[in-house]
């Protein structure tokens, strides 16, 4: 026998988790799911297209793929963890307001720790 009871569903309960499930399902417009999309072009980092993220973000996408392609050659990735980092640390050092100093740090040391 349990000495902690189980909560127990009131009636009251039951209807307050009916009406937020009403309030919770998403965005429902267009724009709505607009404003999302913006949502994740803010910063860049989550954007699904690199290059609709950097243009966003007032970048050029061949300066990223310049920056890119030093890391390449420079950390020379051995496997798709490697190649996953070597992309964050790009995108973490390009010029953008995408990380924090710390985690470009963080990300060079993984990067060097993997070679």
């Amino acid at each position: 026998m349990s000495l902690v009871k189980s909560p127990r569903m009131t009636e009251r309960k039951v209807a307050a988790i009916r009406r937020n499930q009403k309030l919770s399902h998403g965005p429902a417009t267009a724009e709505g799911r607009e404003r999302i999309r913006a949502a994740h072009l803010r910063h860049g980092f989550y954007a699904p297209a690199e290059e609709v993220a950097t243009r966003a973000l007032g970048e050029e996408p061949v300066h990223f793929h310049e920056l890119l392609e030093g890391l390449w050659k420079k950390y020379d990735p051995a496997d798709a963890v490697q190649e996953g980092l070597v992309i964050r640390l790009a995108r973490a050092c390009s010029p953008g307001p995408r990380l924090l100093i710390g985690d470009v740090v963080s990300l060079q040391l993984s990067v060097f720790r993997c070679q």
